[in-house]
């Protein structure tokens, strides 16, 4: 199996509990939304937003730790990193969240506005110190490439955590607290999978140096991977304290399109190729063009994944939410390309990362940090929810640029620049057409409801256990349901690109004797 196919077919194992888990999120979104509101999801927001401090500081950085460590180490010691990644998670998580536990109602009143919400927060707290634990454990099913153990033991997490939505929220009736309630056992239950499949395999072992020497990678990305932290959900406190709680909420449901990208292609590519990108720049002198190479590949199918999204989240919005979720759309199309750009950001990082040259990757987020906060605030105050979208968006690209720079002097890579830049702009010209109706007028609208209404009224027709209910419901949809396949039908002529990859590249060209 060559390299690409080996990759692809990881990823795609990888992803594929992931995509299950997205679409019934999805199916699962309009009922949430109905019954939270946008003020419901600005509580969670605010609580999600509180704790990511915590998983920045103990899972950023950790997995890429693990993974480095573990292939430097000798044979009798590589199952040492797993035990000792796993103590230290657990020690400082542990240590960590004691001091918010104890002062709940307090953090309640402060960011929330009453102190109903604390026992939200200790259920949260306690989730989080269980799940970092399982992810640092878990590691060991990706350094091993055993992606269809990972993706089985995320598949039980998404069963037991959408039975147990389903039962809490929507059939008792215990609104948000149900959330964190059904967090809390889908942490114990997966955590425990992944703790218990590293004891049998590798045994629980801690080792000093194992110790330091993740520590050592790890910390000079921590301040880093905090402040940009902050600086990224900086904008849900400034909307939270500049408009209101309900905006919060609405933010946050324009984010929740956007990671889907990272969610389904980003995170299971790097599952995928982050190991073997290192081994083979190990070892293998043509390293550079092949990683270059598969830089390419992994920017079409961001791109693609990117535009399919853009060109539908409105329609999405408009079939699963309420009215007042719907300005989302907007801003969820910014934060796509926003998106699109820290995936490839991850990947440019390749060259600092395989030469440890975590301090640097540090000192460029920083600095770059430190101004998304001023103009975050900026732009809010001008644009509203969208100001948010806007500043991160223009941080990102930014911090393309620097790190490309910056990475190519340590490793450099044979990045596919003409190639690359006709993915991007293909991908962001069809995109305006798409979202600003310039391919409607190829389609008679009017013809597709009409045939499309008699095949709904003829399924329930054929169908008579159907309730009269449904077929109303989806009657009324029915515009908004030709525009999202419109919309999609559209976005397959960016596949047009796919022939012009292919296309020898100058220096691959023969060249004539003179």
């Amino acid at each position: 199996m060559n390299l690409t196919r080996s990759v692809v077919k990881h990823a795609a194992i990888y992803g594929f509990a992931t995509l299950l888990g997205r679409v019934i999120s999805f199916l699962m979104l309009p009922i949430y939304a109905h019954i939270f509101h946008a003020e419901g999801y600005g509580v969670m927001a605010m609580i999600d937003a509180t704790l990511g401090i915590l998983v920045i500081m103990f899972a950023s950085g950790l997995h890429v730790a693990i993974v480095r460590v573990y292939h430097e180490e000798s044979a009798a010691r590589k199952p040492f990193v797993f035990g000792t990644a796993m103590t230290l998670v657990a020690v400082g998580a542990a240590a960590v969240i004691a001091l918010p536990i104890a002062l709940a109602p307090q953090l309640s009143r402060l960011l929330l506005g009453s102190d109903q919400y604390s026992a939200f927060l200790v259920l949260a707290l306690l989730g989080f110190l269980i799940d970092i634990v399982g992810q640092s454990a878990s590691t060991s099913l990706i350094v091993k490439q055993r992606s269809a153990l990972y993706s089985a033991v995320n598949l039980v997490r998404l069963v037991v955590a959408l039975s147990l939505n389903i039962g809490l929220v929507v059939v008792l009736g215990f609104g948000l607290i149900g959330v964190y309630i059904s967090a809390l056992v889908t942490a114990l239950i997966g955590s425990a999978l992944f703790i218990s499949l590293v004891i049998r395999e590798h045994g629980i072992h801690y080792d000093r140096d194992v110790a330091r020497k993740l520590l050592r990678f790890q910390l000079p990305m921590l301040p880093a991977d905090v402040i940009s932290f902050l600086s990224r959900y900086a904008e849900h406190f400034l909307i939270r304290f500049m408009i209101d709680i309900r905006a919060v909420g609405v933010l946050d449901m324009a984010y929740k399109f956007p990671p889907l990208l990272n969610l389904l292609v980003t995170l299971p590519f790097l599952a995928a190729w982050r190991t073997k990108s290192i081994e083979i720049a190990e070892r293998d002198p043509n390293a550079p063009t092949i990683i270059g190479r598969m830089f390419t590949n992994y920017f079409f199918v961001i791109v693609f994944a990117g535009l399919v999204l853009g060109a539908t989240v409105e329609d999405l919005l408009t079939i699963m939410t309420p009215p007042e979720f719907w300005p989302a759309a907007r801003v969820a199309r910014v934060d796509i390309i926003t998106v699109v750009l820290s995936g490839v950001n991850t990947l440019l990082l390749f060259g600092l990362i395989f030469r440890k040259m975590t301090t640097t990757i540090s000192k460029i987020r920083i600095s770059l940090a430190v101004v998304k906060i001023p103009l975050a605030f900026v732009m809010i105050s001008s644009f509203q929810l969208a100001g948010a979208a806007y500043s991160a968006l223009l941080i990102e690209a930014v911090m393309t640029g620097v790190v490309l720079a910056i990475s190519q002097r340590s490793y450099r890579v044979e990045y596919e620049y003409a190639r690359v830049a006709l993915i991007g702009c293909a991908g962001l010209l069809l995109g305006s057409v798409i979202v600003y109706d310039g391919l409607l007028g190829m389609f008679d609208l009017v013809a597709i409801k009409r045939v499309t209404t008699q095949l709904i009224e003829h399924f329930f027709e054929l169908a008579p256990l159907a309730k009269q209910e449904w077929l109303t419901l989806l009657l009324s949809k029915l515009d908004v349901l030709i525009s999202l396949g419109v919309d999609l039908l559209c976005t397959l002529g960016f596949l047009l690109v796919i022939p012009l990859l292919f296309l020898p590249r100058a220096a691959d060209r023969p060249r004539l004797a003179v």
